[in-house]
């Protein structure tokens, strides 16, 4: 897909590749344990320095596979996200804005730092349980199951190497409690990858034969969508594989409380991340209808969500333990207090 779709070249953009597959790869409902997810599908924001391929990787597989839908952050603060009134004469009618009209499908939102505190409130209902309440002159619910991918820019526009710890360009776009709610964090910055990697001549490059053809990928990612509850298992030892994983991030990440992407409810989201990846890579029985997760893939994404939030753009390892230091007391500091 790199070579022959998204032409955006680099391992680290490679990943955030796969972070945008996996969203669109998330089922909506599954059980986990004994445990039925209010939320099955994934939702994931890119943060990154303008010109770095955020939106034109999803752009190029959204006209590949003719899923989903892309909106502006900029257009979307006046017509709603969520929803909005519209009078005509006398007569109020609520409209529903692209979220929940989008569900069961996947949303892209483009300048996403554009999207207003109180847009992101009317939204946090729909994030959590799949289910939006208008409230206000005209009343209406809907359900909101839909993948959601936020792109944004840096609220200053500084570039991410600026700061010690890009994850804290987090902090100015959303409130804690929306971050927690996002899967996954990707970022990009313009010294991601060695230039030797990207300027590389168009005949000069290796490419790799395309085998995964539109219809190939278009049928994949249908399939996802169309999975019920019943159709996602995970083999033996995969569930108590997520608690391990989850142990393992939340050790290393959960301390920093104001940048909550790793909390307390983190094995919900290794378990989403999973269920996508067996997805994608079509982990399934012989009458091609389950979605079987197993331990790699529970593993993988371990291993995946670490490479990212210690890339050198992210820093969540060093923010975390800035947070500890700056939490814990020394016994000197206790006897003072």
């Amino acid at each position: 897909l790199t070579d022959n779709v998204t032409n955006i070249y680099g391992n680290h953009r490679k990943k955030v590749l796969l972070a945008v597959l996996l969203t669109y790869h998330s089922v909506i409902n599954f059980k986990f344990g004994k445990e039925t997810l209010k939320r099955g599908q994934v939702e994931m924001v890119e943060v990154g320095d303008t010109g770095q391929g955020k939106t034109q990787i999803f752009e190029r597989i959204q006209k590949f596979t003719n899923l989903g839908q892309m909106i502006s952050g900029t257009s979307a603060t006046l017509s709603g996200v969520a929803w909005s009134y519209h009078q005509v004469g006398s007569t109020w009618y609520l409209k529903w804005g692209a979220y929940p009209l989008n569900d069961g499908k996947l949303l892209f939102i483009d300048e996403g730092q554009c999207i207003k505190e109180d847009e992101w409130n009317k939204l946090s209902s729909g994030r959590s349980d799949g289910i939006i309440t208008a409230s206000g002159i005209k009343a209406g619910e809907h359900y909101t199951r839909t993948r959601l991918i936020v792109s944004c820019n840096p609220l200053d526009n500084a570039p991410l190497d600026d700061s010690m710890c890009a994850v804290a360009t987090l902090k100015p776009i959303f409130r804690p409690a929306d971050i927690r709610r996002f899967d996954l964090a990707v970022f990009l910055s313009c010294s991601d990858e060695p230039t030797e990697d990207i300027d590389i001549p168009s005949d000069k490059r290796i490419r790799v034969k395309q085998e995964i053809t539109s219809e190939i990928l278009h049928k994949s990612i249908c399939r996802a969508w169309t999975r019920a509850q019943n159709d996602v298992e995970f083999e033996q030892g995969a569930e108590a594989m997520v608690i391990r994983v989850t142990k393992l991030l939340k050790k290393k990440y959960e301390k920093a409380i104001d940048i909550p992407l790793i909390t307390s409810c983190a094995r919900h989201k290794v378990a989403r991340l999973s269920v996508a990846l067996a997805s994608l890579l079509h982990s399934t029985d012989t009458a091609y209808e389950k979605v079987i997760v197993t331990q790699e893939h529970v593993r993988f994404i371990g291993i995946y969500i670490t490479e990212l939030y210690d890339h050198i753009n992210c820093s969540l390892d060093v923010y975390a333990s800035l947070r500890d230091e700056d939490t814990s007391l020394t016994d000197g500091d206790y006897f003072k207090v």
